[in-house]
């Protein structure tokens, strides 16, 4: 499809209008100038016959007045006569020749008689000449102003002449004002259109920087408002690409660490079945041990399963927390009474301080009991042999805040984001799944807590918070 340019839209546009403006005022002068020009004309030697009512009126036909009637007879190009009201001329100065128009008609002389200036045309002696004829009357006299009407004729041609010459520089004119408007109004469109492209090419840096405060300024303003939207949605569907990428990543690296994490009890407890079905052991001391290793790897297998059952059921999102007031002091009690024969094997050295010991909590239970029992069995599993776990639960008004700290070796700071990921483990293998913290962090923000980990100068610190009962 052929686009027509602005400028050319502009161009046509100011010569249309500037053709139709020359177009109306020809009409207009050629239906209205020559009863314009003339009723304009009978004003102009009314009121000279006026000035010349004003002079008899002091002093008659002296000679003071007749030496005016000859001044505007000259003036005019024309003659000038004054009646009596008899209908008798008593003078007359002006053009020479036959005046023509000297016995005033009756129509116009009892017009004037009844006091109304008046004007009718009249032929002149010579071929194609016309006069305009006023008449005025006056106290005592009639005063008659005669002119050619062939100067009205002839200006009212140079005037139409002149319109010939007005629609040439209405044409220049149209283009100058074309040229003009299309630069002021051309060029912030064109950069509009450029920064518009740059953006179907997803570069959203070029923006619109001139200062206007019309329709286009808006639209520049607008334009740069949906850049630095699409800029910041495409970046967030970017990120989502990416975390899906990620996520699909993860989950073949779960399947991965599943299927790892499975093997190693699967083998073990195959080796010792296989060794018993072999009589390698010798002894009922022999027999004895390997069925222990076997029921300890089963339970591991087992807590394995469990866990992953529980972390696929909290990242469900169908998952339901049931909330309800819990002693937070009797729940410690009881997971730090699970550590005992751990706490005597590592001589580990447990300590509770804090004034929200005995608070009253808001949360499910069962699962609260879970996120402890993950944080301390982490702590036991990373504090050193001999070392100490201290837990802080500090009251501060709507919330309970729980840290968890064992000395140990510290968290490098570019997997500290990382703890909170199914099968992470750090550097060296502690024991555990790798899942424990997994589902921590699921079964906080079910419960809308804050959480996090921190490295101190001889270990690590988890913490989270519990919204406090109040009645």
């Amino acid at each position: 499809m052929k686009i027509k340019s602005i400028f050319t839209r502009l161009f046509l546009f100011f010569l249309l209008f500037t053709m139709m403006m020359v177009a109306v005022l020809w009409l207009i002068q050629m239906k209205f100038l020559p009863q314009y020009y003339q009723h304009e004309k009978v004003k102009i030697l009314e009121g000279y016959a006026k000035e010349i009512e004003a002079v008899v009126g002091r002093s008659g036909l002296d000679h003071t007045s007749l030496e005016l009637v000859e001044s505007i007879a000259a003036g005019i190009n024309g003659r000038v006569a004054v009646f009596d009201k008899e209908r008798n001329m008593l003078y007359h100065e002006g053009m020479t020749g036959q005046f023509r128009g000297m016995r005033v008609p009756s129509k116009e002389w009892q017009a004037v008689l009844s006091g109304k200036t008046t004007f009718y045309h009249v032929s002149g002696t010579r071929q194609n000449s016309e006069f305009l004829v006023v008449v005025v009357p006056g106290e005592q006299y009639v005063y008659l102003m005669q002119i050619h009407f062939q100067t009205i004729e002839e200006a009212i041609s140079i005037t139409r002449g002149f319109y010939i010459y007005l629609l040439g520089i209405g044409i220049i004119v149209a283009l100058l004002l074309a040229a003009f408007f299309s630069r002021k109004l051309i060029h912030p469109l064109l950069k509009l259109n450029s920064i518009a492209k740059e953006m179907t090419n997803l570069n959203f840096n070029v923006k619109w920087e001139e200062n206007r405060q019309d329709e286009i300024g808006q639209l520049g303003e607008t334009l740069n408002f949906l850049t630095d939207r699409l800029q910041v949605t495409i970046g967030k569907l970017e990120k989502e690409l990416a975390k899906e990428k990620n996520l699909v990543k993860m989950r073949k690296e779960f399947v991965s660490r599943v299927s790892h994490e499975l093997q190693t009890p699967i083998s073990i407890i195959s080796g010792y079945i296989e060794a018993l079905q072999d009589d390698i052991a010798v002894s009922e001391e022999e027999v004895a041990e390997y069925f222990t290793i076997i029921e300890m790897e089963i339970h591991r297998m087992s807590r394995l399963i469990r866990e992953m059952l529980d972390l696929g059921q909290l990242e469900s999102g169908t998952f339901r927390i049931n909330m309800e007031k819990f002693n937070y002091g009797d729940l410690i009690n009881r997971v730090l009474g699970k550590f005992e024969l751990m706490k005597k094997e590592k001589e580990l050295l447990f300590e509770i301080k804090g004034n929200g010991y005995d608070s009253l909590v808001l949360g499910d239970e069962y699962r609260i009991e879970q996120v402890l029992t993950n944080l301390l069995q982490n702590a036991v599993n990373h504090a050193y042999h001999g070392g100490s776990i201290k837990l802080s639960i500090d009251d501060e008004g709507t919330k309970i805040w729980t840290s968890i700290y064992n000395d140990g070796e510290k968290i490098l700071e570019e997997d500290i984001p990382c703890v909170w990921e199914s099968f992470y483990k750090g550097g060296k293998e502690k024991g555990g799944t790798g899942l424990g913290l997994a589902i921590v962090k699921n079964v906080l923000e079910l419960h809308g807590s804050s959480y996090g980990v921190k490295n101190t100068n001889n270990g690590v610190c988890f913490y989270f918070d519990l919204k406090k009962y109040s009645r």
